[in-house]
């Protein structure tokens, strides 16, 4: 249409129409410009209802830092929270589900803080902290203010192993000091005061709390809490509902044990989880009823940690779990001889730092968490399976038992002493009354192959070590 006025106007200058005539001309220009203005206005106006049109088919806004779609009722709650409105109780959810934890730094820290007889260790992953138990009710100020002294003011998740004094004592103090995101700790619950403090603690500040499944995965960016325990299982030990987890940071592992004992130790194996770990929290404060070989040997740390108080009652940590440790290579610390203990890693590598303080620490043990220590000492051992023969030539070591009862050599191992070498009996190989077994290496006959290369020493003595589940000395065989 556009074209075609212009292509008129041209012709009424070049044409028969009387060019002298101005009046003429005048109107003719007028009558084109109207036209021309009212073309533009109405395609203008029509192109722009027709792409409105198009374009008004999704309302939702794309977040790239969560890969998630953010809703109108979203960003009407977002908008009230930056323009500093009150935010009604519907408003939460919306901001709540959108919450995004990302850490302002590439390294982590674990601190191992010295409690005495007790556990609390606190994670320190930037903008996201984490405590696992608080130690004993005393400890409560303690914690607290080790916190505040790094400059926590939030914790994004607080971790209840299990409902020993010991390790929620000093959790209420910490809740009232500290806004808590949410509370992991096993469905078990005690009625004793240091419970009941806790529980209404949580129930004061309203905090969520969840009991996680086994292989339940929480994340934190980078940072990874896998539970390894599971809570479907029963036991009778209040010990052996502790939330086991596994932290995964870059290529560097922890894990964390509570007082998990033998028997939530053994299921855990069984549901055959990866349990590798670079630093190990030792169980239950160093007692004989946990770190069993076994278990030790598939965590295969190299770094463990005991959290224990200076000459506590139960004579923690147990010298059997000590030599245990010391068999496998493990460098091990103790809180009460170094105080807190600070790992860091930086995803690949791990250092570590510790700083005691000054002054003896007096170690108080409740009445509600007073137990016999369990274990056995050297005397209970009865030798019913003895090291029977040691052939370093031709590479066999026999064991017999001598009882008249067959024997579960579930845990036991054998040591070269020398070479400082393990063998560890396969699960649930029952040696029966009587009978004695040969364990081969270097391609000899034998009833168990141990391996193919050679194991003893023939040019200087390297006595055979026989060990039971709990890590006794059973028998020795000197060359």
């Amino acid at each position: 249409m556009l074209t075609y006025i212009m292509g008129y106007y041209v012709n009424i200058l070049d044409g028969d129409i009387l060019l002298n005539n101005k009046r003429q001309f005048k109107l003719h220009y007028f009558i084109t410009l109207i036209l021309t203005l009212t073309l533009l206005v109405g395609c203008s106006s029509t192109g722009i209802t027709l792409n409105e049109s198009d374009k008004i088919t999704n309302t939702n806004t794309y977040n790239l830092l969560s890969n998630k779609t953010t809703s109108d009722a979203e960003i009407k709650a977002q908008e009230k929270q930056n323009g500093d409105e009150q935010l009604s109780e519907k408003d939460l959810p919306a901001i709540k589900e959108n919450v995004i934890y990302e850490s302002t730094t590439s390294e982590i820290s674990v601190h191992f803080i010295d409690v005495g007889q007790a556990d609390s260790i606190f994670i320190d992953y930037g903008d996201v902290d984490i405590l696992i138990d608080g130690g004993n009710n005393d400890d409560g100020e303690l914690v607290v203010n080790y916190l505040k002294s790094l400059g926590t003011d939030d914790l994004e998740l607080m971790v209840a192993t299990h409902p020993h004094e010991d390790h929620i004592g000093g959790l209420d103090t910490v809740i009232y000091n500290f806004d808590v995101e949410k509370i992991i700790k096993p469905a078990l619950s005690e009625n004793t005061k240091t419970n009941r403090d806790f529980e209404e603690a949580i129930s004061s500040k309203n905090i969520p709390v969840t009991n996680p499944d086994q292989g339940e995965v929480i994340e934190f960016g980078d940072l990874k809490l896998i539970i390894l325990s599971d809570k479907t299982k029963r036991y009778t030990e209040t010990n052996n509902y502790s939330i086991v987890l596994k932290m995964v940071y870059g290529d560097t592992a922890f894990l964390f044990t509570g007082d998990a004992e033998a028997e939530a130790e053994h299921d855990i194996l069984e549901s055959g989880l990866d349990i590798k770990a670079d630093v190990l929290k030792v169980g239950h404060h160093g007692s004989a009823t946990s770190t069993t070989a076994n278990f030790l040997r598939k965590v295969s740390p190299d770094y463990a940690v005991i959290s224990v108080g200076n000459d506590n009652r139960y004579g923690h940590p147990d010298p059997i779990i000590i030599n245990r440790l010391n068999l496998h290579d493990v460098a091990t610390m103790q809180t009460n001889e170094m105080g807190t203990i600070i790992f860091t890693s930086n995803g690949t590598d791990l250092s570590f730092t510790a700083a005691k303080a000054t002054g003896d620490r007096t170690d108080a043990v409740s009445d509600e968490t007073y137990a016999s220590a369990v274990g056995q000492s050297d005397s209970d051992i009865i030798p019913e399976i003895v090291i029977s023969n040691l052939d370093k030539k031709t590479e066999f070591v026999e064991i017999t038992n001598k009882s008249l009862k067959n024997i579960d050599l579930t845990g036991w191992y054998i040591v070269s002493v020398a070479g400082n070498q393990i063998f560890y009996f396969p699960d649930r190989y029952m040696l029966e009354a009587g009978k004695s077994i040969r364990i081969a290496s270097a391609g000899a006959d034998g009833d168990i192959i141990w391996t193919t290369a050679n194991i003893w020493n023939n040019s200087k003595s390297d006595p055979a070590e026989l060990y039971n589940e709990s890590g006794f000395l059973v028998d020795r065989w000197n060359d």
